[in-house]
């Protein structure tokens, strides 16, 4: 049920912005803020869209994840699995709070903006806290739709929140189930028996349960590479996009930067939290081959089989760590990261973005090259969101069968 009111409130925010941007387009009045605005909302439904089409993947990595918790003892478990779980629980408790801080100061600055009278000597209109399907001011009319609108946007953040924390959940757990193999890698050694043979069988016994351990750990990793690099791309493109039409929106008009702020910061933050959680992946698994190195070097007795197990760990870690991608292209780490915001907040790009306010604040420059410009690009985007609008109501249609 819950299910059918995420795609109910989806697909209601997305098609209320195709009817406006229909009126701005052919009434000629297309402007920077419903272009930032827009781009927004199709961030959040690429992003859905992907993840209904993967949920099956999504669900047998799931299963894949929880079949290496059970290899887990109880010990590990709360030592160094459920630490990297809660990490992924705080991203996400920190990204609804986000997401709430953004919807409180969009419904109170639409509360406290009043648009331009509509004639000569009218009242001052009352703005919705978003895009409507026809304009409504006479209450309780207004009243009842702001109340569903900030009712959508609630679950709009739900929906945000949970789309944003899928990869690092699984990755998280990766570098959980990573660490504990390192630690199992270290401290195997320390067996002791007096019997030589004995001995020499725990070591053996408890290689070879490490290297089935490690093989199941890579073959997880390498699922979420193959499944989530699209997902990947599409956040980097989309978040990268969109700080870009934030700041050329809060250059053109400074009254917004309260407004858009806590936007920026969400975005600054998906953005950060797509690139550390596989940062934090590839040096827990270089750090697999440094155990298996000094595991060769622990033994109390020297047994070749044994080693030679740990030799191929070795170069299996050190040689090819897990390196995830977005789009198989960009590799995902805290590098990229400062590359991204060094190119975002440098001095020469506030430089264009103010170039680019200026132009687009001037009507008699721009008003026509705009509503040129944009009557191909939003054809295109309005066929992707009628496909988008499709699928959804597909889902609606056999949730609502499974109900009944």
């Amino acid at each position: 049920m819950l299910l059918v009111q995420f795609q109910v409130s989806i697909l209601a925010y997305n098609s209320m912005y195709l009817v406006d941007g229909v009126n701005l387009i052919r009434d000629k009045r297309l402007n920077t803020e419903y272009v930032c605005q827009l781009m927004l909302i199709e961030n959040i439904c690429i992003r859905y869209l992907m993840f209904m089409l993967q949920r099956q993947h999504i669900a047998r990595l799931m299963d894949k994840c929880q079949r290496l918790w059970t290899r887990l003892k109880s010990n590990e478990v709360w030592s160094y699995a459920r630490p990297f779980e809660r990490r992924v629980y705080f991203y996400r408790n920190f990204s609804l709070v986000i997401s709430y801080l953004v919807i409180v100061l969009f419904v109170a600055g639409s509360q406290l903006t009043h648009l331009a009278p509509d004639r000569i000597n009218g009242t001052a209109r009352r703005k919705l806290p978003y895009s409507y399907y026809y304009d409504v001011q006479e209450d309780p009319d207004f009243s009842i739709i702001s109340g569903i609108q900030g009712l959508i946007l609630c679950y709009m953040a739900i929906i945000l929140a949970g789309i944003d924390t899928i990869a690092p959940f699984l990755i998280m757990l990766a570098c959980g189930y990573s660490v504990t193999l390192k630690n199992r890698l270290l401290n195997m050694a320390h067996k002791d028996d007096k019997s030589t043979n004995v001995n020499n069988q725990l070591i053996y016994g408890d290689v070879i349960e490490c290297a089935k351990f490690h093989r199941e750990i890579m073959s997880y990793c390498q699922d979420i590479e193959n499944h989530m690099r699209s997902f990947h791309m599409v956040i980097m493109i989309c978040n990268v996009y969109n700080m870009s039409l934030i700041g050329i929106q809060i250059l053109q008009n400074i009254e917004y930067f309260f407004q858009y702020s806590s936007l920026l910061a969400m975005h600054f933050m998906q953005l950060y939290l797509s690139q550390w959680a596989p940062d934090h992946l590839l040096h827990e698994t270089k750090a697999i081959g440094n155990a298996a190195y000094f595991a060769t070097l622990g033994h109390s007795i020297y047994n070749h089989q044994a080693n030679k197990i740990l030799q191929i760990m070795m170069l299996r870690a050190h040689c090819k760590p897990v390196q995830l991608t977005a789009g198989g292209y960009i590799k995902l780490s805290m590098e990229t990261f400062g590359k991204v915001n060094i190119f975002l907040f440098s001095i020469k790009t506030f430089e264009n973005f103010n170039a680019y306010a200026q132009f687009f604040s001037d009507d008699n420059q721009c008003g026509f090259y705009v509503y040129s410009c944009s009557k191909f690009y939003f054809v295109k985007i309005y066929i992707l969101n009628i496909i988008f609008i499709c699928l959804v109501i597909k889902q609606l249609e056999f949730h609502i069968h499974e109900i009944i």
